[in-house]
């Protein structure tokens, strides 16, 4: 079969997304700096979901997939204004489910052919932009001091999630950085080593632990990593963490301590993060099992009851992956999203392909920790290997193994 390659409709429409991605991203980092920036992200991403369905909307299991998600999404929607739920975050939730959009990306063949690497080099790229911002707000509104402490942020203006945030897809493309030029890999690698020691000087389970396990997923699914380049990788580890303790031996270990003292802490499952599972299953009627609360749909659950929020709304997510789905969708949701994650992975894998699986994984291993489905980088990578899946289901292909 002769492929074509991407012809000049696709290519604009390549380029327009890509420069609205990178608008989109920026603005989400700035806006833990400055609050309000978000609405650029409210007003770009309809016209992102525009670009998408214009260029890309061709016939494929990812369109019929797409129809599907449409409808929920619809009557999520209608569910949220019928129950009266605050408007601002029925918007946010839009924003989140219009990212299901990108599960049309690879329809074409010739994008599936020739640029199915575009959006994570370009992601790359992003991060060479992010790394100095992290570092900037981390050394300027870090309160990384010694005490068993997990205080992150000096400054009550500012979100603490801009210490991390810019840098947190870095695992997720660990799969990808064996196509890429020389520099993007070192950014890639050196990202998560950031992950890592915020991680250990925040006390940060997740953040620590992901770029190892996302690491180690690499090193046992693609097998593209050496003996030499481990010994590499170890090397640079063991620099980059010297530097730290030469610095300050002492608080470092301490924090390496604090860190471990938290992984091993075994907690009641009422309560605590935990709660909020534990208060859903006893709360929630058999409609909301089902539907949820719908787009905007809040929770008082667990330890959220004693805290303030919003207008006294409510927390507009749930701490974990599934429990933020349930409030949402319910288990129509829920089976919708997990559903067609596993059954991408178990179908990438027969067809041969890593790094998109990995992918899926990693995102899923994100979810354990903390729920991710309103961070557009995840929601971006999450949804283009779901696409891949599909494509390759559609059009049969196996590929090398």
């Amino acid at each position: 079969m002769q492929i074509k390659t991407p012809n000049k409709k696709e290519s604009i429409g390549l380029k327009n997304i890509s420069l609205l991605i990178v608008v989109l991203f920026i603005a989400a980092f700035f806006d833990f700096l400055f609050s309000g920036l978000r609405y650029i992200q409210y007003a770009l991403t309809p016209a992102l979901t525009l670009v998408i369905l214009f260029f890309f909307s061709k016939k494929g299991k990812g369109l019929n997939m797409f129809r599907w998600l449409v409808i929920l999404f619809i009557i999520l929607f209608i569910r949220g204004l019928l129950r009266d739920n605050y408007n601002k975050y029925i918007l946010g939730d839009i924003i989140s489910f219009s990212f299901s959009v990108f599960i049309l990306f690879f329809n074409s063949n010739s994008i599936f052919y020739y640029l199915k690497d575009k959006i994570p080099i370009l992601m790359a790229k992003l991060l060479i932009i992010f790394i100095p911002l992290s570092l900037f707000a981390f050394l300027k509104y870090g309160n990384i001091s010694s005490g068993t402490t997990r205080a992150l942020i000096s400054d009550g203006n500012i979100n603490e999630k801009v210490l991390y945030y810019p840098i947190l897809f870095a695992p997720l493309l660990l799969p990808f950085m064996f196509d890429m030029k020389l520099y993007l890999k070192v950014t890639i690698i050196f990202a998560n080593l950031l992950l890592i020691l915020f991680g250990i000087m925040t006390a940060t389970r997740g953040m620590f632990a992901m770029p190892i396990i996302a690491f180690l997923l690499v090193f046992v699914l693609q097998k593209k990593i050496s003996i030499k380049r481990i010994i590499l990788l170890c090397s640079m580890l063991f620099v980059f963490f010297q530097f730290v303790l030469v610095e300050n031996n002492t608080l470092f270990n301490e924090k390496v301590d604090y860190l471990f003292s938290r992984i091993e802490d075994k907690k009641d499952v009422s309560g605590g993060r935990n709660s909020e599972i534990y208060d859903l299953f006893k709360e929630f009627n058999i409609t909301e099992f089902i539907i949820g609360r719908g787009a905007g749909g809040t929770q008082k659950f667990g330890f959220w009851k004693e805290i303030d929020t919003t207008l006294n709304l409510g927390a507009n997510m749930g701490h974990y992956g599934f429990t933020h789905l349930l409030l949402k969708g319910g288990f129509l949701l829920l089976f919708t999203i997990y559903g067609l994650a596993l059954w991408s992975i178990i179908n990438l894998y027969r067809r041969g392909d890593r790094k998109f699986m990995i992918v899926i994984l990693i995102y899923l291993m994100f979810e354990i920790s903390h729920n991710q489905f309103n961070n557009l980088a995840f929601l971006l990578l999450f949804w283009i290997s779901i696409s891949y899946s599909l494509k390759l289901s559609s059009d049969k292909i196996i590929l090398k193994k």
